[in-house]
């Protein structure tokens, strides 16, 4: 499901920063796969006060995704969502 919220509840941020809300914002302009952008609409939907039940309902995702997402704004870690890579490792370590 493609959500269509314009995430304009600013003035009442719950757990993001100026910063990370600036840069969450300007990452879902760009090109990104889906499972990314349901990253970030998690957290900014969560800033804004939304229940992890209504994020559930807004994007289609699962509750445990939701609910990651949302401990990682809550924990000011928002601005990190890209270095958890999506999928197995490229290549084998040691």
């Amino acid at each position: 499901m493609k959500s269509e919220t314009k995430y304009t509840n600013i003035t009442n941020s719950k757990y993001l920063t100026s910063f990370q809300r600036k840069l969450l914002l300007g990452s879902l302009e760009k090109s990104l796969p889906e499972s990314y952008r349901q990253r970030i609409e998690i957290m900014l939907l969560a800033d804004e006060g939304k229940t992890q039940r209504s994020i559930c309902q807004i994007l289609g995702c699962c509750p445990a995704t939701a609910r990651h997402w949302t401990h990682i704004a809550r924990t000011g870690m928002a601005h990190q969502w890209l270095d958890c890579p999506i999928g197995r490792p490229k290549a084998v370590n040691d």
